[in-house]
């Protein structure tokens, strides 16, 4: 056969004996079909002498291989079996066949001991439960988990307890009975009965010897009852110590030591909700008394009267407390802490009542502080924090925070120190000198109709009539220069002096002279009741309706800059551009621009 090689392009397939080789259309080749579904379909065994590679393949039959088969990934055997390649590990639901070459297979809790009469499985570790899947006991058959409150079932610990809820059938009981409860005493023939209580119905006669009887007593008791209760009213008994959980006797007379439990003691009552409980339809009193010297109720918490303790004391005489006497009542703290007096302190919430000093039985309160904190003497009803009706005297210092009103005559001794604000109503003023010497004096509707003097820093608010004159700082009469400290001035013309006392007694038409100062104003207005600028001259020196003038006043609309030589004019200090005045010597208007001055042409 001619060995051809040669490259064939088959644009529409190939077929080679009909059936046994086929190449489509679509490139995909059958090998014993001519309908492939795959790239390579082969209807037949295939032989392979070297290596087979595949990224990936699916037999939908059988696998046969002779020799070694090697899978670089996960091996999967239906849904049930999964060969995991890295972990090695095989995941399967069950095993079975022989399994005697099996290794490393984990043991479970059951031991095989041979303690030499053969093999013995024995459960080392854990709990073991029949009919039970959360057994709590070292072995438990049925039951539940709870142990508090184990029920249906039988438990068994590794010290020897068991627990049976239900009914215990045995031949023979042996061991230690004395926690045995609900006994039938029936059922004893023999043997010494330890339980305190005997089935109702039973009579003994002859020495009955008990270590405790409880019970109804119908004959005669001879002997100590040392455990005895319930007994009938009627009987003299006579011993040494007393113990009852539920006594009711008469007259007990205790002339030793009388110690009660400590459950609760109730007077009147059979449920006492304290450890000492008196209840009675009627009054109920407890009475401490002593004959000859004080009575004592101490609450401690220790043992020790005067330690970490309060007491209330009538009747205490000792050195210790020189304000007690014999017909007194003390209520001590002898620890460091203090005496409370709590007001409406349960759950209620209520907002009435309050406390209250008295003196006799039908007498008005003394002292009364009210449930939101108003305190009054002398009043049962105060209406501020603090209400005194009647005299008060104060030794010493008071401090007063806010306003104080005085309804009356105001009589004080000595000097008064105003630091702030004091507010002068009605005739506080009458008859006295109010001298101010420091801090700031705020007064309103101030009628004077003598002299006011005022050293200190005075604001008037409003409405002040001077009806003579007003002295602010020294008084007026100094006339010299040098001795200049005049202050505010104002006489009964209503002249204005600030610095000076030169416009009193004077006929100028200068109503506000401040020839020694200076003044400031934030604006300026003259001849007008309401300024449109700062300076504000249309109206100065003529009447008009809101402004009216007198004769000598009127006609006077003009105005005088400085008037200086020009000698003056180079003496002037301070000038910058902007300054004005009239040189008499050349009769002309100047006005300063910053290096020279300029006539105003």
């Amino acid at each position: 056969m001619a060995n051809i090689r040669k490259s064939f392009n088959l644009r529409s397939g190939v077929q080679v004996d009909e059936d046994n080789l086929l190449v489509n259309s679509v490139g995909n080749v059958g090998l014993g079909t001519t309908v492939p579904t795959e790239t390579l379909d082969v209807r037949g065994n295939i032989k392979s002498v070297g290596v087979v590679t595949a990224i990936g393949g699916f037999i939908s039959g059988g696998l046969e291989s002779t020799g070694v088969s090697t899978f670089t990934g996960n091996v999967h055997v239906g849904s049930a079996i999964t060969m995991y390649q890295s972990s090695g590990i095989i995941s399967a639901t069950s095993f079975r066949g022989d399994g005697a070459s099996l290794l490393n297979i984990p043991t479970s809790q059951w031991t095989d001991y041979d303690p030499g009469l053969g093999y013995i499985s024995i459960y080392n570790t854990g709990f073991v439960g029949i009919a039970t899947t959360n057994p709590s006991f070292t072995l438990q058959v049925g039951g539940n988990s709870d142990l508090t409150n184990f029920q249906n079932g039988v438990g068994i610990n590794s010290s020897g307890n068991m627990v049976v809820t239900g009914i215990v059938t045995a031949g023979v009981l042996k061991g230690e009975g004395s926690d045995i409860t609900a006994l039938n005493a029936t059922n004893i023939k023999s043997g010494i009965v330890s339980n305190a209580y005997l089935q109702a119905g039973y009579e003994f006669s002859g020495i009955l010897t008990a270590s405790q009887f409880k019970g109804n007593v119908l004959g005669d008791v001879v002997g100590f009852a040392t455990t005895a209760r319930d007994l009938v009213d009627g009987l003299d008994l006579s011993f040494g110590s007393f113990t009852s959980d539920n006594a009711q006797i008469g007259i007990l007379t205790v002339t030793g030591l009388l110690i009660a439990p400590t459950d609760p003691i109730g007077v009147g009552t059979t449920a006492p909700q304290s450890n000492v409980h008196v209840k009675k339809a009627g009054i109920s009193s407890i009475q401490i008394s002593s004959d000859t010297n004080e009575s004592i109720i101490t609450l401690s918490r220790g043992i020790d009267q005067q330690g970490t303790a309060g007491a209330i004391k009538f009747g205490n005489e000792s050195g210790a407390y020189p304000y007690s006497e014999s017909n007194d009542l003390d209520i001590i703290n002898y620890s460091t802490g203090s005496i409370n007096s709590y007001l409406h302190a349960g759950a209620a919430g209520i907002n009435t009542g309050g406390f209250f000093w008295l003196k006799g039985k039908n007498t008005s309160q003394l002292m009364t502080l009210t449930y939101d904190g108003t305190l009054g003497l002398g009043v049962t009803i105060p209406v501020n924090t603090l209400h005194v009706v009647g005299t008060s005297t104060v030794t010493s210092n008071a401090f007063i925070g806010n306003n104080l009103t005085v309804k009356g005559n105001t009589t004080i001794s000595g000097n008064i120190t105003v630091d702030g604000s004091y507010d002068l109503v009605d005739s506080d003023l009458a008859g006295l000198n109010l001298n101010v010497t420091t801090g700031h004096s705020l007064v309103q509707n101030l009628d004077i109709n003598n002299g006011l003097k005022v050293v200190g820093l005075t604001t008037l608010m409003e409405n002040v009539s001077i009806g003579a004159s007003l002295t602010v700082g020294e008084d007026y009469g100094h006339t010299t220069f040098e001795n200049r400290k005049f202050g505010l001035n104002v006489d009964r013309n209503n002249n204005v002096a600030i610095g000076t006392d030169r416009t009193f007694g004077s006929s100028t038409i200068n109503d506000l002279d401040v020839r020694h100062g200076s003044a400031i104003f934030g604006g300026v207005g003259v001849g007008t009741t309401s300024s449109t600028a700062a300076v504000d001259f249309r109206l100065a020196g003529r009447s008009h309706d809101d402004v009216v003038l007198t004769s000598a006043q009127s006609n006077r609309m003009y105005m005088y800059p400085p008037k200086v030589t020009t000698t003056e004019r180079g003496n002037l200090a301070g000038v910058t551009a902007g300054a004005m005045v009239y040189n008499t010597s050349t009769n002309k208007l100047q006005v300063y621009n910053g290096s020279a001055w300029q006539d105003c042409n």
